[in-house]
Parts: C-alpha cells; sequence; structure tokens
C-alpha cells in the first residue's frame, strides 16, 4: 500500500526562491537539476525543491576539518 504524503505550498519553492534562499543563479540551479545534482520534484512540466529536501542535502554537504 503507497503512503500518500501531503506537501504544502510554502514547502515548495520554485527556482527563483531557491536561488535566493541559496544564493545562486537560476541557471547554474537548472544546470544542478539538468545533471541530478540536487533533489528536485517534478510536477507535470514544472520543477519545484521541497525545502526540508534542500536542508538535508545541504546537512550532507557538509565537510568537518580537523
Amino acid at each position: 500500500m503507497e503512503k500518500e504524503v501531503t506537501i504544502t505550498e510554502s514547502e515548495l519553492m520554485d527556482y527563483s526562491k531557491l536561488s535566493e534562499y541559496l544564493s545562486r543563479s537560476v541557471n547554474t540551479l537548472r544546470q544542478d537539476v539538468q545533471h541530478r545534482r540536487i533533489p528536485f520534484l517534478k510536477i507535470g512540466r514544472h520543477v519545484r525543491f521541497r525545502r526540508s529536501d534542500i536542508d538535508l542535502w545541504l546537512g550532507s554537504k557538509v565537510q568537518h576539518v580537523r
């Protein structure tokens, strides 16, 4: 049985909002999506980003220096 996930609109970001959140250009984000370097959702033909997925992804990129 599949689990239904409810995502509120406030959790989803488009390229523009994610660009502001990460301080990266929209073009760079489009390349990241094309090469599957960043978590994203496809809703119809639209690409969206779930803030919780982005935060987890960012956390996984942290490198600890000794």
